[in-house]
């Protein structure tokens, strides 16, 4: 409901503050009853569906990326999304979409030299994903961080990401050995 009501083209300004206020209340809401009925064996929702409107919220609606990224931020501190490629490929297609979306934000009116225009944030997102150790299907991050890295990054960039799925590869090979 405060999704529907925040996020229509013509939401009053009420709509939209009751949103702020109400779509992080109900995220700990939620935990509480969470932790109240599960104990410590609670982690949140597999598929952190509130998490994703409030970050839908705060990147349309607000227009915060950067506080959508806190949300972002603390999901990755969760071991049950760390965990998931899912999750990290659901973060890297927020970046991606926020980086196409501030395409026309950044121009300056004096034409820059030579200044490449990549997407950072969505290339960090693979490289701590890669850290995790214990990453469902690892396979999969690389195979789109090196896509990623070929599309969008520097040589240098890509150079660094090939050496770093290498030695991904080989650590997963010798964990799936055990």
């Amino acid at each position: 409901y405060l999704k529907r009501t925040a996020m229509y083209p013509n939401a009053t300004e009420e709509a939209i503050d009751l949103a702020e206020v109400g779509l992080p209340a109900a995220l700990e809401d939620v935990k509480h009853w969470g932790k109240r009925r599960y104990g410590d064996a609670y982690q949140g929702d597999p598929n952190f569906r509130l998490e994703k409107i409030l970050i839908q919220f705060l990147t349309e609606k607000k227009d915060h990326p950067d506080a959508a990224r806190e949300v972002w931020e603390r999901l990755s501190a969760v071991e049950l999304h760390a965990n998931s490629y899912d999750f990290w490929l659901h973060w890297y297609l927020w970046e991606m979409v926020v980086f196409a979306a501030t395409k026309g934000k950044m121009r300056s009116p004096t034409p820059s030299m030579n200044q490449l225009r990549v997407p950072t944030y969505a290339t960090e997102v693979f490289r701590r994903a890669l850290k995790v150790k214990t990453l469902d299907w690892p396979e999969r991050v690389m195979e789109v961080y090196i896509q990623h890295c070929n599309d969008y990054e520097s040589p240098e960039i890509l150079r660094e990401a090939l050496d770093t799925t290498y030695k991904t590869k080989k650590g997963v090979t010798k964990r799936r050995e055990r």
